[in-house]
């Protein structure tokens, strides 16, 4: 067996393996109808966190060159007043189920979000319905065979507190979520732009589901960027009252311009 005769005979087999695959592909599209992947993916959705998105918008079933189901026009929370509402939400999916016309979602990215946070002066806000069903979900076991990573690109997120006439917009919201599969923990990775400065942040909560619930968990907090660097390492509670312990660092070129960036008044002199 010469050396050319050999690098043939893999040509072959690379070109019939690639034909299988587009002819295994070709097969699941008719096993997948795009009403077929729209119900799936929103019940495994539903089954990771507990929510359940409202689709108002078109549904698009993609397998080639990946397998994936998108949304248009997602809403999360109350119709009239949204917590979340987003362009668009992909579904990526593991390619071996889609063989057997079975769709399981490898991770899910989430396209020009816009989120809102309303505080009310009682400490609830218009997530407080949202949160209590995250913690509904991630007392089922079936999330830990499902997907793990959520990712938001080109998001806004607006935080409004009228008890204390405070009003704060992040823009450039770019993050990967590491949702909870195998451990407990929780994490966040990425950048936004706050009173026009980028800013790099990692979040990390030692026991996910506690955290949720309002109960003791390890957190990591890391944000930085020009004006300033900050960091904390410690612990967070809510109940029964809100309860933070730990350790922070900071540091800024200029303690005036950093709190001047941030909206306070400089210190005199």
């Amino acid at each position: 067996l010469t050396a050319a005769t050999g690098l043939k005979r893999l040509g072959f087999i690379l070109l019939a393996a690639i034909a299988g695959g587009l002819v295994v592909l070709t097969t699941a599209g008719y096993l997948i109808s795009a009403d077929t992947g729209r119900q799936q993916v929103v019940g495994e959705i539903r089954s990771v966190t507990g929510l359940d998105p409202v689709l108002r918008g078109k549904a698009s079933v993609s397998l080639f060159p990946t397998g994936s189901v998108s949304f248009a026009d997602v809403v999360l929370g109350d119709a009239r007043q949204p917590a979340l509402t987003a362009e668009r939400l992909t579904a990526r999916l593991r390619f071996f189920p889609l063989l057997i016309g079975r769709v399981e979602i490898a991770d899910v990215s989430l396209d020009h979000p816009s989120i809102a946070i309303e505080l009310q002066p009682n400490g609830q806000s218009n997530w407080s319905g949202l949160i209590e069903a995250l913690v509904r979900g991630q007392t089922d076991t079936h999330h830990l065979a499902a997907f793990s990573e959520m990712r938001i690109e080109g998001g806004t997120v607006v935080i409004r507190d009228e008890a204390r006439k405070l009003a704060e917009t992040l823009h450039g919201v770019e993050f990967s979520l590491a949702w909870p599969s195998i451990s407990k923990s929780f994490g966040a990775t990425g950048r936004f732009i706050w009173h026009d400065a980028p800013m790099d942040a990692s979040l990390t909560l030692a026991d996910f589901p506690a955290a949720l619930a309002g109960s003791r968990s390890g957190l990591k907090l890391r944000v930085f960027g020009a004006p300033m660097k900050a960091a904390f390492e410690g612990a967070v509670s809510f109940k029964p009252t809100l309860k933070v312990e730990g350790t922070v660092a900071a540091d800024a070129t200029s303690l005036r311009n950093a709190l001047v960036w941030a909206g306070q008044r400089p210190l005199p002199g």
